[in-house]
């Protein structure tokens, strides 16, 4: 999803709570560029996708892979660490993700 204006409420929508199950066997996001999502979408996704697993119709998510999202913090990486393997990176502070205010 590079560049892409994804919101928190589509990344949560994507969620084992929501139902119809959207994507059950998405298991690996990429999200590069995304100045409007935060930390806390993703680890509630990665969170509700591990404690489906009494539902063998939705995939856990097993790599989230996020660059340059500001709204991404280390606190957020480190929940969803424990949940499946993490890639992250963010630039100094000229990160045009920055600019955006919540």
């Amino acid at each position: 999803l590079h560049g892409s204006e994804i919101l928190d409420e589509t990344v949560e929508a994507l969620g084992a709570h929501h139902r119809p199950i959207l994507c059950p066997k998405l298991a690996r996001l990429d999200f590069r560029w995304c100045g409007h999502l935060s930390g806390t979408a993703l680890v509630r996704l990665v969170e509700s996708r591990a404690g489906s697993s009494n539902d063998d119709q939705v995939s856990h998510i097993t790599e989230l892979r996020v660059i340059n999202c500001s709204f991404v913090k280390e606190k957020d990486i480190l929940a969803v660490a424990e949940r499946c393997t993490c890639c992250l990176r963010i630039r100094d502070e000229d990160d045009f993700c920055r600019t955006f205010s919540a």
